[in-house]
């Protein structure tokens, strides 16, 4: 689902209709984290290659440290 920010300007009361939707969702804990699998920066080919197979769930991270 998204939300188009061009109705913040167009339409703000529906807007903080949505807003306030997604509050009590995040409040009542409906929201999970999202999954992740980390690589190095040295592993970019490797997370590109993950990528495009487009068997991942969730993100993809790139450390950098």
């Amino acid at each position: 689902s998204s939300i188009d920010l061009g109705l913040f300007y167009l339409h703000p009361e529906l807007m903080k209709k949505q807003l306030d939707e997604i509050s009590q969702h995040y409040e009542n804990g409906n929201f999970k984290p999202l999954e992740y699998v980390k690589y190095s920066i040295d592993d970019v080919g490797k997370a590109l290659s993950h990528l495009s197979r487009a068997q991942h769930i969730g993100k993809i991270v790139l450390k950098y440290y």
